[in-house]
C-alpha cells in the first residue's frame, strides 16, 4: 500500500496536481499514525475506518479536517480497486463515517475593520528592500569617490614626470578598485528582490497583498500568490483559478494599479508578478513555498491587522469572504457575485453566469474597492 500510495501521488504531481497529491500522502500518514504501523488494504474496512473516525475526533479535529482524511482514504482504495489491487469491497468501509463538507463559520470583515486595514498599509513604508537599496548607494559612492581619487592621481602625472609611470599604474589600479565597487553595488541592488523574496516579508507586504486580494474581486491567495506577469492584459488580469480551473477577468481598477505599481519590476527574472516566488524552480518547491508563505504570511497578517485595531483574527481568505460579503450588502445579484469570485455553483445559476455580461463584475467590483480605497499609496517607492 505504501508504493501504491507514492505512484498515485507521483502521477498527481506529474499533473501539476500538487495539492491532490499531497492530501493523499498526508491522509496515509495520518491512519498510519492511527494504526501503529504501515497500513494494508486489508485495514480499510468498516470497524476500522469507524475506530479511525473516532480517534481524529478525540484529538479535537474538526469535522471537515476528519472528512477530509476519509475522503482521500476512500479515493486511494477506490483507486487501489480499479488497479484491481484489492476485491471490490461488498460494503463500503466509509458508508458510516461522515464524508461531507459542513458549513463553518466564516466572519467578514466591517466596513470599519476594512477601513483600518487599508489605512494602515501606509504605517510601513520602511522595509528591508528599501534598505538594501541604501546599502547598493552606499557602495556607488564609494565607487564615485574612488573614480574621483583615481583622476586626481592621473592629473597629478603633469607635475611629477619622473613617478608618471608609477602613478599611472596605481591610478589604474584605484580605477580598477572603483570598477568593482561600481559591480558590487549593481549585484548589491540586483539581489534585492532575490533576498526580499527568500529572507524577508514585512508586515506591508502582507497587508498589501490581503488589499490587493480584496480589491481583485477577492481573490484567492494562491491565485494572487502565483499571478503570472503573462496574466496581466493591459487594463485588466485574466487569471485560472487553482482551486477549480476556471477562468476569472479581474479589470484593474486604481486600487489596485497603485499595490501593483509598487512591485512592478522587482521580479524582472520571474515569470511572477509578485516578487515572492522564488524561480527557476519546479512545480514541487513552487507548491512547497507557496505552502510556507501562506503559512508565515497569515501569522503575520494577524499582527499587523491587531496593529491596526481589527480584533478578529485576519487571514488572507478573510479578503476573499469580505468582498462577497460587501458585494452581497451592496444588492449585487448572487450571479455577479460568483462569476467575480470564479467559483463552481448550483447548475441553475451557470445557466446565468453563462451570459452574464463581464462589465456588471467590473462596475461592482470599482463601486466596492472605492469604499476602502486606500490613502498615500500611489506614487510611493516600494518598501516592506
Amino acid at each position: 500500500m505504501v508504493s501504491f500510495v507514492k505512484n498515485i501521488s507521483d502521477e498527481k504531481e506529474g499533473c501539476g496536481q500538487l495539492r491532490t497529491a499531497r492530501a493523499y500522502v498526508t491522509a496515509f500518514k495520518s491512519y498510519e499514525l492511527f494504526l501503529g504501523r504501515q497500513p494494508m488494504f486489508t485495514d480499510i474496512e468498516a470497524g476500522q475506518i469507524k475506530r479511525y473516525e473516532k480517534w481524529l475526533m478525540d484529538r479535537g479535529l474538526a469535522k471537515n479536517t476528519v472528512s477530509f482524511y476519509m475522503r482521500n482514504l476512500r479515493v486511494i482504495n477506490n483507486r487501489a480497486v480499479i488497479a484491481k489491487l484489492i476485491e471490490t469491497p461488498t460494503d463500503n468501509p466509509f458508508a458510516n463515517v461522515y464524508t461531507g463538507v459542513a458549513r463553518t463559520a466564516k466572519r467578514a470583515l466591517s466596513e470599519d475593520e476594512m477601513r483600518k486595514l487599508a489605512r494602515h498599509t501606509e504605517v510601513y513604508r520602511k522595509a528591508s528592500s528599501s534598505k538594501r537599496k541604501t546599502r547598493a548607494e552606499k557602495i556607488r559612492e564609494r565607487a564615485r569617490q574612488a573614480e574621483t581619487a583615481a583622476t586626481k592621481e592621473q592629473s597629478c602625472t603633469m607635475r611629477d614626470v619622473a613617478h608618471s609611470t608609477k602613478r599611472k599604474t596605481r591610478a589604474e589600479k584605484i580605477r580598477e578598485r572603483a570598477r568593482q565597487a561600481e559591480a558590487a553595488a549593481t549585484k548589491e541592488q540586483s539581489c534585492t528582490a532575490t533576498a526580499e523574496r527568500k529572507y524577508v516579508v514585512g508586515l506591508g507586504d502582507v497587508l498589501r497583498m490581503f488589499m490587493f486580494c480584496f480589491y481583485a474581486q477577492g481573490m484567492s491567495f494562491v491565485d494572487a500568490y502565483f499571478l503570472r506577469k503573462s496574466d496581466i492584459y493591459g487594463n485588466k488580469i485574466v487569471y485560472r483559478r487553482r482551486k477549480t480551473g476556471k477562468d476569472v477577468v479581474v479589470f484593474i481598477n486604481r486600487e489596485m494599479e497603485a499595490i501593483m505599481d509598487f512591485y512592478r519590476g522587482i521580479s524582472s527574472d520571474s515569470p511572477y508578478f509578485f516578487p515572492f516566488v522564488a524561480p527557476n524552480v519546479d512545480n514541487r518547491d513552487e507548491y512547497s513555498q507557496y505552502c510556507s508563505a501562506l503559512s508565515s504570511m497569515n501569522r503575520k497578517l494577524k499582527v499587523a491587522a491587531k496593529a491596526a485595531g481589527v480584533v478578529q483574527p485576519v487571514t488572507f481568505h478573510v479578503a476573499r469572504h469580505s468582498w462577497a460579503s460587501f458585494a452581497n450588502n451592496s444588492g449585487e445579484s448572487v450571479t455577479v457575485v460568483s462569476s467575480a469570485l470564479g467559483h463552481h455553483c448550483e447548475r441553475t445559476t451557470q445557466i446565468y453566469l453563462n451570459h452574464l455580461d463581464s462589465g456588471d463584475v467590473a462596475k461592482a467590483n470599482r463601486r466596492i474597492a472605492g469604499m476602502f480605497s486606500m490613502t498615500g499609496i500611489e506614487g510611493k517607492r516600494r518598501s516592506g
